[in-house]
């Protein structure tokens, strides 16, 4: 932690270390989804849809494996990695992960008001002296 800056809190700067550590997870994962997927690369993908799945099943997956399961993957050089990570992408459904931009808001009308009713002056003096505003619509 002798990086850190005197002005920073030494938590600030582990949870930004974290949050670049799962940012580059699902860059990884979206990677090695779009090869596995040729559909892939003319729709997007969403890292959302990515870390919704991962959050959905990690907690089972750790609870229901046993850490010997995990093992094999340690050592894996990172070529062999890749190659696994695209072979598992495989078997995700990508249409579940793309994806689904909104169109451009519908334009509103603006309401109409009247210039009379727009330009109407009310002293701050009149109001305290009488309590209230008057809103009562007057012809001018």
């Amino acid at each position: 932690m002798a990086d850190v800056l005197p002005w920073e809190d030494a938590h600030d700067h582990e949870r930004s270390l974290l949050q670049q550590l799962a940012y580059d997870v699902l860059a990884l994962l979206q990677a090695a989804v779009q090869t596995a997927h040729p559909v892939c690369e003319e729709k997007p993908i969403s890292p959302f849809y990515i870390a919704a799945e991962l959050r959905e099943y990690y907690g089972g997956m750790k609870a229901a494996l046993p850490e010997e399961v995990w093992v094999p993957y340690e050592g894996q050089t990172s070529k062999r990695l890749a190659r696994t990570l695209v072979e598992m992408a495989r078997r995700v459904v990508p249409v579940m992960l793309l994806k689904h931009p909104r169109g451009p808001k519908p334009a509103k009308k603006k309401g109409y008001a009247p210039g009379s009713e727009v330009r109407r002056q009310v002293a701050t003096s009149r109001v305290l002296a009488a309590g209230a505003v008057d809103y009562v619509k007057r012809d001018v």
